[in-house]
């Protein structure tokens, strides 16, 4: 199953460097950084995030 990390790259309330670890960098995970983005990327840059979400509804196969 496709997954998706989605982070704001100027995000100063959570830390996003947990995700590099192993475990999440399988082939099915997708991550987006939103370039400019704080914590709430979807109101900083609504465009990238509809695009990263797209993305993963691409993939998502019945």
């Amino acid at each position: 199953m496709p997954a998706l990390i989605l982070a704001g790259s100027d995000d100063r309330i959570v830390w996003q460097g947990g995700w590099d670890d192993a475990r999440f960098r399988g082939e099915n995970v997708t991550t987006c950084v939103v370039e400019g983005g704080g914590h709430f990327p979807w109101i900083e840059n609504p465009g990238a995030v509809a695009r990263a979400f797209k993305s993963l509804a691409d993939r998502v196969t019945i």
